[in-house]
């Protein structure tokens, strides 16, 4: 791979793609994480049903040690499945799906890459790792949504995405078309500057 000694601005063309896509409002993503997080919980009680089952299964050669093991083992397997079963689901999915999680798909949007034609594994999985750390900070990397030019949130601008709505009604689609524009290279300037 050869380097570069100046900037080199490779995901212009992404960006003047992008351009116009309508972005998902706050109330549309809201109700998708809400949905991801049932399934997501869902998950997490599976995972924690077949581990209860399989720890019941091993027999120990010393019962004294096997309790203390246990309980150690299962305090760490928790707080295991609770952090990586998240962190899975949603970076695997949006990986998986370019995009998509079960919440996503019912309310008709999706993740885009700003750089890339698809989203790499990397960034799905910062991005759901940013996601729970939008939750731990109570919500604060949610509300960047509404501090942002392009309604990015902490897990957008750490993943490199924005979330578009994927599903227009014929009338959206009618308008979308009536007012492309030519984008520049000024433009893609200017549109790389407000993805910062």
């Amino acid at each position: 791979m050869k380097y570069n000694k100046h900037y080199n601005p490779h995901h212009l063309d992404r960006l003047i793609e992008l351009k116009g896509k309508p972005l998902a409002s706050f109330t549309r993503r809201a109700i998708a994480f809400i949905i991801d997080l049932i399934a997501s919980t869902i998950l997490l009680l599976i995972g924690m049903i077949i581990y209860g089952l399989a720890s019941k299964l091993i027999t120990p050669i010393h019962k004294g040690l096997y309790r203390v093991n246990l309980t150690f083992g299962q305090e760490v397997s928790d707080i295991i499945l609770e952090l990586v079963v998240p962190i899975a689901y949603a970076g695997l999915l949006v990986y998986i799906t370019q995009g998509k999680t079960i919440g996503k798909w019912i309310m008709g949007i999706r993740v885009v890459s700003l750089t890339h034609h698809r989203i790499s594994f990397i960034h799905s999985a910062e991005r759901a790792m940013a996601y729970v750390t939008s939750i731990l900070e109570f919500g604060f990397g949610f509300a960047q949504y509404f501090m942002n030019v392009n309604h990015r949130t902490l897990g957008d601008k750490v993943g490199e995405t924005i979330v578009i709505r994927d599903r227009l009604t014929h009338k959206e689609k009618l308008h979308l078309q009536e007012n492309e524009e030519t984008v520049t290279i000024e433009n893609a300037l200017e549109l790389e500057e407000a993805s910062i």
